[in-house]
């Protein structure tokens, strides 16, 4: 689920400092107030093997990850390699996402 902490959890915020750096993303900044603004910070929470496909967030945010419990495999890269991995936008969800890996890593080597 993923749930704004300010809607669902605003208690949260007296309990966990959120860094700095990722309370000025381009969402905060704007001069227009983005709808997905007051959405951040979130709060994640899935049970064992959950997954979440490889992805950009919208307005391309920053995201600070905290694992409480358990265990994580997080896949990263370089904006400028984006399109090669073959991204697709969802225009809905306004986010680009991407083959799974397994498709991906069974690609021929550049």
């Amino acid at each position: 689920a993923d749930a704004p902490i300010a809607y669902h959890f605003p208690w949260l915020f007296q309990l966990v400092r959120v860094p700095r750096y990722f309370l000025h993303d381009f969402c905060h900044r704007s001069r227009s107030k983005l709808s997905i603004a007051t959405d951040t910070p979130a709060l994640f929470v899935g049970g064992a093997g959950t997954t979440s496909p490889l992805h950009v967030d919208q307005m391309c945010s920053n995201f600070w990850m905290a694992l409480f419990d358990g265990a994580k495999l997080w896949t990263c890269f370089h904006p400028d390699d984006a399109h090669l991995l073959s991204p697709s936008f969802d225009e809905p969800e306004q986010i680009d996402r991407f083959p799974p890996l397994e498709r991906l890593e069974a690609l021929p080597q550049a």
